[in-house]
């Protein structure tokens, strides 16, 4: 599995981290961002050239966006916290197993439109990158009251900088 994780870019603003942000505000839990990146899940036989090819050509505006390209990844599994862990989040979102992607739908099409036949599948996810310092207790409570859907995401919780 190859991963591209796209980001808007410092200066730009990030309206859906800001509308994360004041959900969580009026979940009484104080953060001081909130940073919410795209992230494409790719499958097939594909070179570093290939997936740059379709970061450009696919899934970057390159005037607000930078992606970062990883190739041969795996998805991270969840770790054990204790509840009164304290520190910086990120929280990676993914559809259950079998639940209809259509964005990855989409984003497959556009990607085999470039001629780029090798790709057999895409999957998408979102990655809140939350500044300030919680508990693993709030960030998990999040995670399932605000971030996702339980029925058909599922979050994994990380540390950030880890």
């Amino acid at each position: 599995m190859h991963i591209i994780e796209i980001a808007k870019k410092d200066r730009v603003p990030d309206a859906e981290g800001a509308d994360t942000r004041q959900g969580i505000a009026d979940l009484r839990i104080e953060t001081s961002a909130v940073r919410v990146n795209q992230v494409y899940l790719l499958e097939g036989g594909l070179t570093a050239s290939d997936l740059k090819h379709i970061a450009e050509n696919v899934l970057v505006d390159p005037v607000i966006e930078d992606a970062v390209i990883r190739r041969n990844a795996s998805l991270p599994k969840q770790k054990s916290f204790r509840d009164s862990d304290k520190a910086q989040w990120s929280v990676l979102k993914t559809f259950h197993h079998g639940v209809t992607d259509n964005v990855g739908h989409t984003t497959l099409e556009a990607i085999r439109n470039l001629g780029m036949k090798k790709v057999g599948s895409v999957i998408t996810a979102k990655r809140y990158r939350i500044s300030g310092r919680m508990s693993f207790a709030e960030i998990r409570g999040l995670s399932t009251r605000l971030l996702s859907n339980p029925l058909i995401e599922s979050c994994v919780i990380e540390k950030s900088g880890e």
